[in-house]
């Protein structure tokens, strides 16, 4: 069941990059920027790690 909707969100891919982690393992970054109802601005990054 999901929870109630608390805003609305556009965000738009603005850097990509994957390249070789630790390990043997491989990491993806990613930027982003865009709009959140009621937050203005909203400008997410995120890494993960994953092996090959």
């Amino acid at each position: 069941m999901a929870g109630k909707p608390v805003g609305e969100f556009s965000l738009q891919m603005v850097t990509l990059s994957i390249k070789p982690g630790p390990a043997g393992s491989v990491i993806d970054e990613g930027n982003s920027e865009g709009t959140a109802t009621g937050y203005g601005g909203a400008f997410p990054y995120g890494q993960f790690h994953r092996r090959r």
